[in-house]
Formats: structure tokens, C-alpha cells, sequence
């Protein structure tokens, strides 16, 4: 009997002749039939990994067989492997294809027996790789200051990826961050590195990934230093004239700056002006005091900048200053003799100078001389006016320099009959308040005062007071005793 498809069972096989007859059971088995499921894959892979396919294998049949199940990819057999199965048998097999650069794309798998196949999609990733690019820097930095650098990583590839991601200066490390990307995302990161005192020079900065790295050149620069040294003054000055000090700044750094130059003097701003400086450039400045009335002295001049000062001593002298002091006179004189008058003429200022002193009585210059005088020194001077007859009058005899005046009130008379006590103190004469001939206001001030009898008491022995005892007899008596200050006391707190 040749069997067919669809013949398959148990039957009973008889063999008869006309005489007899004998059965048996036989059967007619299914042939073996490799039914193929796919259970799952690991994609996506990225290329260079590798790529695996979970299937089932089921001999639907009841025969036992053997076949060469394989994976297909892209229309080319990846893998396979021989299996027997027993009818009704089934088996979990994993077949793997190992993919290369340039296999990145999307495929079916197929695992075949030669009875069946089944397929899946899969995908086959570009591997991820985050590229690096720098896209700015604030190069240049002062040390000290901090460095900052701007770049982007992208993730060129399809899968997520992290990586540490650092900056790198002068072959050291001194920034990192972890950056997670999907495929195709892109981030800008800012790397920062804190320089320090002794960190000038130029570098490579480089950014890098674990895939790529990208780098520019950056400069840590000397800070500037704006030093300063003076070069000289016009000291010493005169109060009134301009005080000039002349300075060379030098930017000893290596950046450019601009600062502020200036002239203190005394502690007291002065003068300023504004250099800008690239590094190692320097500059001459010329800054000025005008001094006036009253800045005489001894300072300190200082030229400084943000970073560096220079001082000198200077020296404002005050100028020459005539100072005059009638210190006494000969009034009162009787017309047609001399009347001196005596003063000290002092120089105040500092400096030498020659100036002619003069005399000056009823608004006429009667005399004068010439005074020659070095700083603080001093003299006396003796000025005369030869009166004439008709000059008798009161007048304000003036002595005069060319910065200063004194005055002292002087008398001429017209004969010696009228001529009072000469001065018991000071340079003015005992004044007769009310005409009786007695001179009770000693110190001629106008008044009787308590001064007046203070002034009798001390000087009652003098010459001036014995040789004028008319004069200064107040008990009327022909003598001079203490009984004429108590009177003269008396007569004063009366009047009070």
C-alpha cells in the first residue's frame, strides 16, 4: 500500500486467500514537521554588540527527525544549529548573530526549519557617542580669577548614553560633570577652573568625553600692577604757587588696566588723573597742588595708585611777612625837636626779603629805612620826625611795612609848659581826665580804673613817678607816699 498524505492512523492490515484469512494492526504515522515560533530578541543592539533571537521549535509529527534550524537577517544566514526532535517533542533555542560597524539599520529575523519559519523585527542601533566641541571661553583670566569654558556634547548616536564629561588645563583635571543623553539630544555645559596665585601662563583647555574631546588655547595673566616711583618735585614752594611732582607708573603685570593716579598731600586728595596701562607699558605723570594762603608747612607728597604708592617730603613756605610792633615813642616832644619812635619788625614767613619800613605821622611820611630779614628773625627800628613850629597837635604815628601797620597815639606841643608825665607803663602817657593837673589815669587808656592804682602802687619809686611828683600828688601834700594811692583808690571806688 503506498500511503499518502492523510493516511496517517492506526489500522488492521488482513491477508486472505479462498481457503483463509489473517489480520494484524498496523499504523501509518504523521512524518516529522518542525513548527518554528519566535519568543523574543534582545533589540535593539548597537552595532558591535550582539543580536539574539529566542525561538521554539515543535516536531508537530510523530516521527523523529533531525533538522538545521537557522537565523536569517537582512537575507543573510546569521547562525544555526542541527536539532532532534522526538513527534510531539519541542525545544527553546537562542540563535545570535555578532554585528559590526555598518550593520546599524532595520531588519527581520527569520529562524527557519525545513518545514517552517517565523519572523520578527529588529533593530540594529548606530552605537552612541557623545561628541565634544568648545564654544567659548573669558580667556583671558587674571590668577586668581576663575576660568570658565563653554562647550556642547551631543549624543550623535540612537542610544541614551553617560559618560563623565571634564575639563582638563595644563594636563590636569580641574573640572567634571556626568551627563546623561538620549540619542540625538545635545547639552551646553560651563567648566570652571578657581586659578590661583602663580597659575599665569598659557594652556590647552580641553573638554572631553569618553568618545571625543575638543580643546582651545586660554592665557591666565600676571595681574596688573600699577607700580609707582617718583621722579621729583619743584619743592620748595611758596604759598600761592603750584606744587608739581612728577611720578613713572609701570604696569609690572601682564593685563591691560586703567586706573586712577593720585597726589595726596598732607592727607588731603590733591590732584588725579586716569592711565591706562597694557603690561609691562609705563607712563610719566605730572600732578599739582595749587597751594594758597595758609598751606605753609612740611608734608608728605604721595603718588599712588590701586596697587602701589610713592611719597616724598615737600615743603610750602610761607613768604616773607613783615610784622610790625611800636614798642615805644618819645611823645610827648615839644615842636621844632624830634619825636622817635621806636617798633621790632618781625619777618613771619619763612623765606629772605627786603622791604622799607617807614614812619608815617599826620597822613605824611616823615622817615623811613630799609630792613633786610631772614626767615623768623626780628629787629628793632628807629624811626625820627623832626617837628617845626606850628606842628604841635595830637597825631597817630604810623610805622609801616609793606604787610603790616602799628599805630601809637604821640603829642607835639607848644612849649614845655604843657608837656605832661612821660609813660609810666607801655608806650602811652598818664592822661589829666578833668584838668586839674593831676594825671590819675596811669596808663592813658582814657579812664580811671582799678589798673591806674595798681600801676601807682608798683611804680610810686620809679623815676617817671619821683620826677613828676606834681603830677601824681594826690593828698597835695608836696610828697609822694602810700597815703597817695589810698587816695587815688579812694577817689576810684568813688566813682564807681
Amino acid at each position: 500500500w503506498d500511503t499518502s498524505d492523510g493516511d496517517a492512523g492506526e489500522y488492521t492490515a488482513t491477508v486472505e486467500s479462498n481457503d483463509d484469512s489473517d489480520s494484524t494492526g498496523v499504523t501509518v504515522q504523521q512524518p516529522a514537521e518542525f513548527s518554528v515560533a519566535v519568543t523574543g530578541t534582545n533589540s535593539p543592539v548597537v552595532e558591535g554588540e550582539t543580536l539574539s533571537v529566542d525561538a521554539e521549535v515543535q516536531n508537530t509529527g510523530e516521527s523523529t527527525d533531525t533538522q538545521s534550524v537557522a537565523l536569517t537577517v537582512d537575507g543573510q544566514e546569521r547562525n544555526s544549529t542541527a536539532v532532534t526532535l522526538a513527534g510531539g517533542e519541542s525545544r527553546t533555542m537562542t540563535l545570535t548573530w555578532e554585528t559590526a560597524a555598518g550593520d546599524a539599520g532595520e531588519y527581520d529575523a527569520t529562524v527557519a526549519s525545513d518545514d517552517d519559519s517565523a519572523s520578527t523585527g529588529v533593530t540594529v542601533n548606530v552605537p552612541s557617542i557623545l561628541s565634544v566641541s568648545v564654544d567659548s571661553t573669558n580667556a583671558p583670566v587674571l590668577s586668581g580669577e576663575t576660568l570658565s569654558v563653554d562647550a556642547t556634547v551631543e549624543n550623535t548616536g540612537e542610544e541614551s548614553k553617560t559618560q563623565t564629561v571634564a575639563l582638563a588645563v595644563g594636563g590636569q583635571q580641574r573640572n567634571s560633570t556626568e551627563v546623561t543623553l538620549a540619542g540625538g539630544e545635545s547639552t551646553t555645559l560651563t567648566f570652571e577652573w578657581a586659578t590661583s596665585e602663580g597659575d599665569a601662563g598659557e594652556y590647552t583647555a580641553t573638554v572631553a568625553s569618553d568618545d571625543d574631546d575638543a580643546s582651545a588655547a586660554v592665557e591666565v595673566q600676571v595681574p596688573p600692577n600699577l607700580a609707582v616711583s617718583l621722579d621729583g618735585t619743584n619743592a620748595p614752594v611758596v604759598e600761592g604757587e603750584t606744587l608739581s611732582v612728577e611720578a613713572t607708573v609701570e604696569n609690572t603685570g601682564g593685563a591691560t588696566d586703567t586706573q586712577s593716579i593720585a597726589l595726596t598731600v598732607g592727607g588731603q586728595q590733591r590732584a588725579s588723573t586716569e592711565v591706562t596701562l597694557a603690561g609691562g607699558e609705563s607712563t610719566t605723570v605730572t600732578l599739582t597742588w595749587d597751594t594758597s594762603d595758609g598751606d605753609a608747612g612740611e608734608y608728605t607728597a604721595t603718588i599712588a595708585s590701586d596697587d602701589d604708592s610713592a611719597s616724598a617730603g615737600v615743603t610750602v613756605h610761607k613768604p616773607a611777612e613783615f610784622g610790625v610792633e611800636i614798642t615805644d615813642t618819645s611823645s610827648p616832644v615839644v615842636q621844632n625837636e624830634t619825636l622817635l619812635v621806636n617798633a621790632t619788625v618781625e619777618n613771619a614767613g619763612d623765606l629772605s626779603d627786603t622791604q622799607s619800613v617807614t614812619l608815617t605821622v599826620g597822613g605824611q611820611q616823615r622817615n623811613s629805612t630799609e630792613v633786610t630779614l631772614t626767615g623768623g628773625d626780628s629787629t628793632t627800628v628807629t624811626l625820627a620826625w623832626v617837628t617845626d613850629g606850628g606842628d604841635a597837635d595830637e597825631y597817630d604815628a604810623v610805622i609801616a611795612s609793606a604787610d603790616a601797620d602799628a599805630r601809637a597815639p604821640v603829642t607835639v606841643v607848644e612849649d614845655e609848659s604843657e608837656l605832661g608825665p612821660p609813660p609810666v607803663v607801655g608806650v602811652d602817657p598818664p592822661q589829666d581826665l578833668d584838668g586839674d593837673g593831676l594825671y590819675r589815669d596811669l596808663n592813658g587808656d582814657g579812664s580811671l580804673t582799678v589798673a591806674d592804682v595798681q600801676i601807682f602802687f608798683q611804680q610810686r619809686d620809679s623815676d617817671v613817678v619821683q620826677d613828676n611828683v606834681a603830677a601824681f600828688d594826690f593828698r597835695t601834700d608836696g610828697a609822694l607816699s602810700i597815703g597817695d594811692v589810698q587816695v587815688l583808690f579812694q577817689e576810684f571806688l568813688e566813682q564807681s
